[in-house]
């Protein structure tokens, strides 16, 4: 099983910058048994858990895979990340949202419509805040009219026991799940990430979703705040009965730049390790930053390990633009959350779903394929693992995806 490009999010220019260095475990670097254990747990199925997403996973998730393996663009995004409002009642450090305003009544409810009569299959909703959008019950009973898969991605600050019951008259609780981000294990952590007091209102409401028997991602976001406590913070989330654990490190973007140049990779890798060892109750879906990367590549070069990808295996089918997009705060059609609005095919609110999605202004590149045939991707021991890396990394260096992640030193 190859990865997706979107796992290598960190950095590898920081290491030659800064020099490699780590402080958690008995040692300062990663030996060859821990590289292999983490593109283990990496590449495996177990990275995809089905705790919070069985559905997608056996039913979803099969047909994209169909419709990559034959390349076949979907008349209709099948799946949509959509950011319901750009208001939020955090002020987090590492947040590279592009936050505005709230979003007439009447876009949200035309766009939650389009969506459900033409049967998108799973709709995420964020922000900013979902929970400050005051039509988000309506969005979610239009579109499980038609049963799509709904997930909410919330800072958890602004549940409430009748929020619950409201949410349990609505949601699919086998199939739809709340993600919460949790990025300490204790208040002076998670509250100095946040730049809000909010860490006990999101342990108890954590507490009060998995009383309800409502599923629960946490997402926690690796920075140079909270890199020593990954580790610890799992162990709360498995305290709490939470099903799956999400962690990554933070995306290079507006203000996770700066973060992600502080984050200590190898700190980050360590306590990663640590996590997956201490697997139970509580699932793990990680991402490693794009310095490991450097660390696999050299192992596999003392493996003597040969890549065998053909120049057609090097042409990427891209899921953003043929099955999937994002709606941002402003209701720009996106090929993903990291894309700008120099990606947009439209305005979603000003036109239909459907015509923006057929048009794909902006979009002709991801839907030819990413193509690394004639890039060193072609000749590289660990192209099975990175793929290329991440596609935005490499517009944002080359002005286009087809081309190895920027940072890539390889």
């Amino acid at each position: 099983m190859s990865i997706s490009p979107n796992f290598w999010v960190g950095g590898l220019e920081k290491i030659f910058k800064k020099g490699f260095t780590m402080a958690t475990c008995d040692t300062n670097q990663l030996t060859d048994y821990d590289i292999e254990e983490l593109i283990s747990y990496i590449i495996n199925e177990d990275n995809n858990p089905d705790s919070d997403r069985f559905a997608y996973n056996h039913i979803i998730h099969y047909y994209e895979q169909k419709c990559t393996t034959n390349r076949v663009r979907l008349s209709f995004p099948n799946r949509v990340l959509w950011k319901i409002t750009g208001q939020c009642n955090c002020k987090c450090l590492h947040c590279w949202a592009n936050l505005g305003t709230a979003i007439p009544r009447e876009n949200l409810l035309k766009v939650a419509k389009e969506l459900s009569d033409n049967h998108v299959a799973m709709v995420s909703l964020s922000g900013g805040e979902p929970l400050l959008c005051k039509e988000l019950f309506e969005i979610y009973r239009i579109l499980k009219n038609n049963n799509a898969i709904v997930e909410i991605l919330t800072n958890g600050a602004l549940i409430n026991q009748a929020w619950i019951e409201e949410y349990k008259k609505i949601a699919d609780l086998n199939v739809d799940v709340i993600q919460i981000s949790l990025d300490g294990p204790c208040s002076e952590i998670h509250d100095k990430q946040r730049n809000r007091p909010i860490f006990d209102k999101v342990v108890e409401n954590i507490k009060l979703l998995r009383s309800e028997g409502i599923k629960v991602r946490v997402s926690i976001t690796a920075t140079q705040t909270n890199q020593n406590y990954i580790y610890d913070t799992y162990l709360l989330a498995q305290r709490l009965g939470v099903n799956v654990a999400s962690i990554s490190p933070v995306f290079p973007l507006r203000k996770g730049k700066a973060q992600e140049n502080e984050l200590d990779d190898y700190q980050y890798l360590k306590q990663l390790l640590l996590c997956f060892r201490s697997r139970e109750q509580t699932a793990i879906r990680a991402q490693v930053p794009f310095g490991f990367q450097n660390k696999a590549y050299d192992y596999y070069k003392r493996q003597n390990h040969v890549n065998n990808k053909s120049s057609l295996d090097c042409t990427m089918f891209m899921q953003e633009t043929n099955i999937s997009m994002q709606i941002d705060a402003k209701g720009n059609a996106l090929p993903g959350p990291e894309y700008e609005e120099c990606h947009s095919a439209g305005n979603v609110y000003e036109n239909t779903i459907k015509n923006v999605w057929s048009n794909g202004i902006n979009w002709q590149e991801f839907r030819e394929g990413r193509d690394l045939s004639n890039t060193k991707c072609l000749q590289c021991s660990i192209y099975s693992i990175c793929g290329g890396g991440n596609a935005k990394m490499a517009f944002d260096v080359y002005k286009t995806i087809k081309a190895p992640d920027g940072r890539c030193f390889v």
